[in-house]
């Protein structure tokens, strides 16, 4: 969320429309059974192609292999775009190296499919990592949220630092307390 967040302007979109795109993205990455590095490795390279503005090479491929919902939603998506209701992954290989799918066309694939993608990985079952990369997506998008209507994180960042440097003199006081009790 965070690389999308940077760019949200230059995407020309809402942090709640960045946001419904991470849920979407876990979402898929949820269904294709992919490992936690293998998803790493997606989400590493998917927000490569983000800077760069085009989804080309080692981030096509590996959108290809590791995330097939996420191609599928660019294939149906470029499809539309092309005036055809089918667009094969044969064809959208194809396109790959022509730069004609934009990160905008991801973004947009992404919300138009969130729904969906969101509806099958809620009828899976739920291991425990996926219930705490289910909170943290989250929290994630929560202070988001948060942070777009009243800029709490800047506090929150500040509270955390002075909690930090302070750490010998509250685990001092806690000490002091438990001991007092």
């Amino acid at each position: 969320y965070t690389r999308l967040a940077l760019n949200a302007d230059q995407l020309g979109r809402t942090h709640n429309e960045l946001l419904d795109v991470v849920e979407a993205v876990n979402a898929a990455m949820l269904t294709s059974g992919a490992t936690g590095v293998e998803a790493a490795q997606s989400m590493r390279q998917l927000a490569q192609a983000l800077g760069s503005g085009k989804v080309q090479g080692d981030e096509f491929r590996t959108m290809m292999e590791a995330m097939p919902a996420v191609a599928r939603a660019v294939a149906d998506e470029m499809g539309i775009a092309m005036g055809k209701m089918n667009l094969s992954m044969s064809e959208l290989w194809e396109l790959a190296p022509e730069g004609a799918i934009t990160v905008d066309r991801v973004i947009t694939a992404l919300l138009n499919k969130h729904d969906e993608l969101v509806a099958a990985a809620e009828s899976m079952p739920l291991t425990v990592g996926e219930a705490i990369e289910m909170l943290q997506t989250y929290t994630i998008r929560m202070v988001g949220i948060l942070n777009e209507v009243t800029m709490a994180t800047n506090r929150l960042g500040g509270a955390i630092r002075w909690f930090v440097g302070n750490m010998d003199q509250v685990v001092a006081a806690f000490a002091a307390l438990t001991a007092a009790i």
